[in-house]
């Protein structure tokens, strides 16, 4: 990536990006894309979350899409803080305007409605959005919880890079583990009396660290990169299986594809 494409190239308000926003009105975790941030431990926290529709609008107190005022809670240090922001978000294209690769090359196809057309594939809808974005391309609550979570932490820099149980910490003042695969001494226990129960007992997040010959993937799973835990089942032939969601979106590869 080049070093021009790290940074936003402009910012809106919602009003200005979205088509119909709607805010906590379609609440699901498997649309939720992480964007051009490090922050997947975030992500995951927010899709496990999802599971529980009235945990995600928990986290908001007050709102106004009219006047563009939201008001966020994080537990923080033993006590919950509030978060108020604006509802400017942050784009990935710069305006019609700047000069842009994009631009150009819809420039050379036509002339005719070239502006109009530009907005609409590189400004409009949760596509458009540099930091989280969303695959319903009207709904905003994920990005808004994001910027509103990055103010208390002194900015978007600061989300790069933490872990699922912090970011489920903050968002819900419970209690996490994290427990090393190593470190489970009876597998056969632990997958009936706890990962069985994903999503109805207890929130499972998953995170893989570095090969001993550096980065590389396994089997699909990429490596240094935080999921969630969706779901756990027993077939009928013995095997185990765990649906893992990937921040990232589509990103599928190895034997073992998932959401």
């Amino acid at each position: 990536m080049r070093s021009e494409d790290k940074v936003p190239k402009a910012v809106k308000r919602v009003h200005e990006i979205f088509e119909q926003p709607t805010f906590m009105e379609r609440i699901q975790g498997g649309d939720i894309t992480q964007g051009n941030l490090s922050d997947c431990w975030l992500m995951t926290g927010l899709v496990a979350l999802a599971n529980i529709p009235t945990a995600v609008k928990r986290t908001c107190v007050s709102y106004s899409t009219t006047i563009g005022v939201y008001g966020f809670v994080f537990y923080r240090d033993g006590e919950w803080i509030y978060s108020i922001i604006d509802d400017k978000l942050y784009l990935k294209s710069p305006c019609w305007d700047s000069r842009s690769t994009q631009r150009d090359l819809l420039v050379q196809v036509s002339q005719d409605g070239t502006e109009n057309l530009y907005r609409k594939r590189y400004r409009t809808g949760s596509k458009s959005l540099f930091f989280a974005q969303r695959r319903d391309q009207n709904e905003t609550w994920v990005s808004l919880i994001e910027k509103a979570y990055a103010k208390v932490h002194g900015g978007y820099s600061s989300l790069a890079g933490g872990w699922t149980s912090e970011g489920l910490e903050d968002l819900t003042g419970g209690v996490t583990t994290e427990l090393a695969t190593s470190d489970i001494l009876d597998t056969e226990l632990f997958w009936h009396r706890e990962m069985s129960k994903v999503n109805q007992d207890f929130l499972f997040g998953a995170s893989t660290g570095y090969l001993a010959n550096g980065k590389g993937e396994r089997d699909g799973i990429a490596e240094a990169h935080a999921y969630i835990v969706l779901e756990a089942r027993s077939r009928k032939n013995g095997h185990r299986l765990v649906k893992l969601r990937n921040p990232w979106g589509d990103a599928r590869k190895g034997i073992w594809e998932g959401p």
